[in-house]
């Protein structure tokens, strides 16, 4: 074997352990079949057709609308306490009840809810729990309901996403990846020569 291959190699050899030890910088975690990407809130509540609070009523695990993976089994019937966003009406239907559905939102009848749904494009659509989205017991909604303001008034600003917020492990992988590649840069050059 050369030099210039001896070189290469352990220039390749370097950059997949700054590549590696980057990741472990980040604190990669394992998947999980249930992950979800962390959404601002003001993305959940631009996003979401409606958006209220009230307490669950009845429970029909056999109801269901949709069809393939854009089923939503489970129809919850919601006493509506607060509206901020799309709800008018005294009760509202909401398909998308446990596992399979929506993964954290397993509903129980008599328990208070802070409600984020949506419908396909008819306006006349029956609401869905969005999949990931921040539906969450009452008792547990302070921040939505900080962020949501007075059921009667406006909602907050939420005409676009958030700046993306870098934090330190992230610019660390960056700064690291860089000098990877001029290191390896350095070192063809020197093979060259």
């Amino acid at each position: 074997m050369n030099q210039m291959s001896r070189r290469m190699r352990a220039g390749s050899v370097s950059l997949a352990l700054l590549m590696g030890l980057s990741l472990l910088a980040v604190g990669a975690r394992p998947a999980l079949a249930c992950s979800c990407g962390d959404v601002p809130l003001e993305n959940d509540i631009k996003d979401a057709d409606a958006v209220f609070s009230g307490e669950v009523q009845s429970i029909d695990e056999d109801a269901s609308v949709g069809s393939g993976i854009m089923a939503a089994t489970g129809r919850i019937t919601f006493a509506v306490e607060d509206s901020w966003k799309g709800v008018t009406a005294e009760t509202v239907d909401v398909y998308g009840q446990g596992d399979g559905v929506n993964c954290f939102n397993t509903f129980e009848e008599g328990e208070a809810y802070l409600v984020y749904a949506s419908r396909a494009k008819e306006a006349d659509a029956p609401l869905k729990n969005v999949a990931c989205g921040e539906t969450k017991p009452l008792a547990g909604a302070e921040p939505d309901l900080r962020l949501l303001g007075a059921p009667a008034g406006e909602l907050p600003e939420t005409g676009g996403p958030a700046p993306l917020a870098v934090g330190s492990a992230l610019l660390a992988m960056i700064g690291l990846s860089a000098c990877a590649v001029r290191a390896v840069g350095v070192l063809n050059k020197r093979t060259r020569l």
